[in-house]
């Protein structure tokens, strides 16, 4: 349910994003939940610069700020060391990986995580497989330590063992990848394993080297966080659950209604969980390494082959 508030004829919302598909669908989305306001879409690229983001903010004046993608997040914290006169305006940041992380720091803002929790992910698995699940490897980094004991938690509430093992060193080579993979059984089998978006973790030669490799030699679901992940060619994940587009740009609408309301002001940094989520699977990584239901493809918002 949308926020309803009193529109004074100039609010003005500028959106910051990529030029891609998926962003675009979104920015349509928000419009479309928003329709009482003004919106500017200011493309991203490697040519757009700070000095030209702060001119096109000081241009159209807007009342919020929506940025997508780590990149936008990145060119407005330049942005804020070139002026001051936009630091007041709240923004609303989504579309990026580790949200609470890319936002310390940046003044009024709240954010939309992209992460999908574990417990969502796995129990969105156990729906289509006829596999039991219930134990979960994952491999994590110490600085998403806290991210990790969070998703155990949660999953524990549901009777999913998530079994971590955690990467001390602050470059991660193959090797040392490899070993972490492969201690997950040193104790009992695990079921699938999930793989976070985690970009340290998922370099192209630690994806060809290890993770690769791993799943060859031990075949389960693999659960990702990015479609792009869900490519035949890697043989890497099998289940992709990401925020629904849709779903995202009625929730960012509620929280441009939502700062409207609170005079253009956030109270403090908060990161939302998505409200609305789509999976997508890939049938024949899923004939390949588990027993997925009869009626899978009817289970699934959409699938990838």
């Amino acid at each position: 349910m949308i926020f309803c508030s009193f529109v004074w004829a100039g609010d003005r919302v500028l959106v910051i994003a990529p030029d891609h598909h998926d962003f675009v669908q979104v920015y349509d989305a928000i419009r479309s939940n928003a329709s009482d306001l003004q919106f500017d879409y200011l493309q991203w690229d490697e040519r757009l610069t700070p000095q030209e983001g702060v001119k096109h903010v000081e241009s159209f004046q807007p009342n919020l700020i929506v940025l997508m993608d780590n990149k936008a997040i990145r060119l407005y914290r330049q942005m804020l060391h070139l002026s001051d006169s936009h630091k007041v305006r709240p923004v609303v940041a989504l579309m990026a990986l580790q949200m609470e992380q890319v936002l310390r720091g940046i003044p009024n803002a709240v954010g939309i995580s992209y992460e999908i929790p574990a417990v969502t992910t796995v129990s969105h698995l156990r729906m289509l497989l006829k596999d039991s699940i219930r134990r979960v490897g994952v491999v994590y980094r110490k600085e998403m330590e806290s991210f990790y004991h969070e998703n155990h938690a949660l999953c524990q509430v549901e009777r999913i063992e998530l079994v971590g093992r955690r990467i001390d060193q602050g470059k991660v080579d193959v090797k040392t990848l490899r070993r972490a993979l492969h201690s997950l059984k040193d104790e009992q089998t695990i079921d699938a394993v999930w793989i976070i978006n985690d970009n340290t973790l998922l370099t192209p030669q630690l994806i060809r080297d290890a993770w690769i490799p791993y799943l060859k030699e031990n075949p389960m679901p693999g659960i990702v966080g990015v479609e792009t992940l869900l490519q035949t060619r890697l043989s890497l994940g099998m289940l992709a659950v990401v925020p629904d587009p849709s779903g995202i740009g009625a929730q960012v609408a509620n929280l441009i209604y939502e700062a409207m309301d609170n005079g253009w002001k956030w109270n403090a940094l908060r990161i939302e969980k998505p409200l609305s989520v789509q999976d997508i699977v890939n049938v024949t990584m899923a004939r390949r390494v588990a027993k997925p239901r009869d009626n899978l493809v009817n289970l699934v918002d959409r699938t990838v082959e």
